[in-house]
């Protein structure tokens, strides 16, 4: 027997967890360059940095709000919302 509860959870696991929109967005930043001169090298130097600001700040997130909260299953959102605080550049 299905129950409201039942509906509850699967709309919000379509919304949250299982969001197409959401998961597609995970490989935008790279396309949306930061700078106006591209190089190889600059590419590099840019891909490094990201990786280093990404892992770290999505580990701090993991540790001090995501498990003590018991909301591991908020992962993939918070890794959007780092991802788009991190990767916009200020004017």
């Amino acid at each position: 027997m299905v129950t409201m509860q039942d509906y509850v959870y699967l709309m919000l696991s379509a919304a949250l967890v299982n969001n197409v929109i959401l998961a597609r967005f995970l490989g935008l930043c790279s396309f949306m360059g930061v700078t106006t001169r591209w190089t190889p090298q600059s590419a590099w130097a840019w891909r490094r940095l990201r990786h280093h600001r990404l892992v770290n700040a999505q580990l701090a997130v993991e540790a001090y709000l995501l498990k003590p909260y018991d909301l591991l299953y908020l992962r993939t959102v918070t890794f959007i919302l780092v991802i788009a605080a991190l990767c916009s550049s200020p004017k």
